[in-house]
């Protein structure tokens, strides 16, 4: 075999080879690439799990924290009140004149402090709100804001019912109430509307003012505000829904914001 031909086989050999070595470091590579995303990712599951069930875990603490007060308004201080308002009744048959006036008057004040503590007890017990449903228990809260001449709020219902499970509700529903509480104690608003709107597909919330309205963009960055850090917590509870949550204000226009949810399958 002429020497010439050797070479040439040589060669050949040798690029085969180092063409094998490329591929098998190529796919080596590849696959160690795949392993490393798919562990990455995995570990953003177990992260993005924990966080879920920490959350989880705090809003059963909250919702144990409010039956506890809701009971202890209904038990004791409202119990108070109808001691107060029955020993005003005894007093009353005796009084005439000038002194007869103030307290009939307060006794009206007393029975509308029971009936408005029996609707914020009501509005803070969990089992409560999960036998009324969340349309139910949003029609009582907003009457419990109209007789508090606090805001003019309008509710508009569309395409209920909604497919929405009883847990859910009762993050929706809480949900609400914080941004409801934020207008009034921040907003300088005198008019609120709300609006649900369900489909087949989804339902929506939403919460509009005509108040002061804010910077978005500032309250992004605004990390360590009260309010800020207010609005984080609304965000990770539409994370825990798998819901889209936005803000929509600007100054001196409202805000709005919007809770946009898929409907569960029956």
């Amino acid at each position: 075999m002429p020497k010439e031909s050797i070479i040439i086989q040589l060669i050949l050999f040798a690029s085969l080879l180092f063409a094998i070595l490329a591929i098998v470091l190529i796919t080596f590579m590849m696959l160690y690439q795949k392993k490393r995303i798919r562990h990455k990712h995995q570990l953003q599951q177990m992260e993005e799990n924990f966080n879920r069930e920490i959350l989880s875990a705090q809003i059963e603490i909250q919702e144990q924290t409010l039956e506890h007060v809701a009971s202890e308004l209904h038990d004791n201080f409202n119990s108070s009140l109808s001691v107060v308002n029955l020993n005003l009744a005894g007093v009353l048959p005796h009084l005439s004149g000038d002194t007869r006036g103030p307290v009939v008057e307060a006794k009206t004040v007393i029975k509308q402090l029971m009936s408005e503590m029996r609707s914020l007890s009501a509005s803070l017990n969990r089992d409560h709100l999960l036998k009324i449903g969340l349309v139910r228990a949003m029609e009582k809260h907003i009457e419990l804001i109209k007789h508090s001449g606090l805001l003019e709020v309008r509710f508009s219902k569309e395409g209920l019912p909604c497919n929405i499970p009883p847990r859910n509700e009762i993050i929706l529903f809480r949900m609400c109430q914080e941004i409801i509480n934020n207008v009034i104690k921040h907003s300088g608003a005198s008019q609120v509307i709300i609006s649900l709107v369900c489909t087949p597909d989804s339902f929506s919330i939403e919460i509009s003012d005509d108040g002061v309205g804010f910077n978005t963009d500032q309250e992004h960055l605004l990390t360590e505000d009260k309010e800020s850090t207010g609005l984080r917590n609304l965000r990770k509870r539409a994370k825990l829904l798998n819901a889209d949550f936005a803000i929509n204000s600007a100054p001196g226009k409202g805000t709005s914001v919007i809770i946009h949810c898929q409907q569960e399958n029956t």
